[in-house]
């Protein structure tokens, strides 16, 4: 991105996203990658952002470049969640961003390899809502945002373990956003295609046949939308920024 397209970028959100401004809001799994740009991007609309990862070099080097509170913080972790949970203010959004793919051919599928990729991106994601749910700092009228991927649905080669995990996740959304509609906490899914990280670009077999990789910089876009107030009628539903992946990719039932 250019420096005119990146500076029209940013002025276009902070109008449209003003409301952000002031805002406690926590990314998690900011530490690179679509959580780094999205910590980046509320920097300059003015959140109150909280930011948290499990590389401590990586949080430091975003600090130095933002205004933020970071915690170190491994989500697999119990008892780091629980210290993280006591240790936050109110929060008015909370963006889970946090997740790995790694690609195992079907022979070689073991409980502990399929454990590995429902635990971070399914079970850690859940658990941490329910501990600060326990703890009481999400606001009413906050909104939770997950982050999936298309291939919940498309089934890219070798990816059982995380496509079943961000198909799940979307479920356990829908299921949180009837629980907590009562007291208007929206709960959304961000679903991505390939966007330019270093986690895509670590996957060799990349099907990039319709429009291609998506610029990092453009990420933050769907987030921004479901923690603004332009959203507070949207609840339990899915974003899908997947470049038209799923187009065509019907499969047998």
């Amino acid at each position: 991105m250019s420096r005119m397209e990146l500076k029209f970028h940013i002025n276009t959100s902070a109008k449209m996203f003003e409301d952000l401004k002031d805002k406690n809001i926590l990314v998690v799994g900011a530490s690179k990658g679509i959580g780094k740009q999205l910590a980046i991007t509320l920097s300059t609309l003015g959140s109150n952002l909280f930011v948290v990862g499990r590389n401590i070099e990586l949080i430091e080097e975003l600090k130095s470049h933002i205004a933020c509170k970071s915690y170190i913080c491994d989500i697999d972790d119990e008892e780091q969640v629980k210290q993280l949970s006591s240790s936050l203010p109110r929060l008015d959004g909370l963006c889970i961003v946090s997740g790995f793919v790694r690609l195992i051919p079907p022979k070689m599928l073991s409980k502990k390899m399929v454990d590995a990729q429902v635990i971070t991106n399914l079970a850690s994601p859940l658990s941490l809502v329910g501990a600060l749910l326990r703890k009481n700092v999400i606001n009413d009228g906050a909104s939770i945002i997950f982050t999936s991927a298309a291939g919940r649905l498309c089934q890219p080669p070798c990816t059982a373990p995380y496509a079943g995990a961000k198909l799940g996740l979307h479920g356990a959304a829908r299921s949180l956003a009837s629980d907590l509609g009562q007291r208007k906490i929206r709960v959304n899914t961000v679903s991505f295609d390939y966007v330019d990280t270093d986690m895509i670009k670590s996957i060799e077999r990349m099907d990039t046949d319709t429009i291609g990789v998506a610029p990092v910089e453009y990420s933050p876009i769907p987030y921004l939308f479901l923690l603004s107030e332009m959203s507070r009628w949207t609840s339990g539903q899915i974003i899908a920024a997947d470049a038209g992946r799923m187009l065509g990719k019907v499969r047998y039932v």
